[in-house]
């Protein structure tokens, strides 16, 4: 810094700190500051073929008639009413480009927000559903052990109705075989008596 300040060539220099000049787009640090000819320090800007010029370069611009040094095009870019609206432009640039941002943040927490929603209602939804589903099945359940039911007394009746009429089958079976035995026995005692009439009757 004092160095700056006691060289007259650099004593109107402004300094800015190591930080700020790293934290300078690309484009800025990458500008060139000596001619890429003569490897001189820009000291004028030719306005008729738009670019920067060293002492060693003014020969070669000795015909162009806009040959301006280059600290009176720098101040007057800076005040200049083009600069101004191109920094006007940018800052509406970086306003849209924030106001864009947030909505598009705000258009993505609406449709978290919208999809938490739907996931909701369809548990919801699921949740009334299977309420729904299991007192279905309760009452279906609950008919069919009702007809189930209805029809077991009904064939119950009906087999021991069987049972019955069996039982009474059984009784005149064993009741026919009786009445068949007692046949055969009369039958016999006939035939015995009979035989014992004709031997008597041959005796005498």
């Amino acid at each position: 810094m004092e160095h700056h300040s006691l060289s007259k060539g650099t004593r109107t220099h402004k300094i800015i700190p190591i930080l700020q000049y790293q934290s300078l787009s690309n484009f800025v640090r990458d500008l060139q500051q000596l001619c890429i000819y003569h490897n001189k320090k820009y000291k004028q800007y030719c306005i008729k073929h738009e670019c920067l010029i060293c002492y060693k370069c003014i020969k070669e611009h000795g015909k162009c008639n806009a040959v301006v040094p280059l600290e009176d095009v720098v101040s007057g870019v800076k005040t200049s009413k083009l600069l101004q609206d191109l920094e006007t432009s940018l800052k509406e640039i970086l306003e849209n480009i924030k106001r864009i941002r947030q909505d598009r943040e705000t258009n993505i927490k609406s449709i978290q927000n919208e999809a938490i929603k739907i996931t909701f209602e369809i548990d919801s939804i699921k949740q009334e559903i299977n309420q729904h589903l299991d007192t279905l099945k309760d009452d279906i359940v609950n008919e069919v052990a009702k007809i189930s039911q209805y029809h077991n007394d009904v064939i119950q009746k009906v087999v021991s109705s069987l049972i019955d009429q069996e039982k009474e089958l059984t009784q005149l079976c064993n009741l026919q075989s009786k009445v068949t035995e007692n046949d055969r026995r009369l039958e016999s005692m006939v035939k015995n008596k009979s035989g014992k009439c004709y031997h008597t009757i041959d005796y005498r």
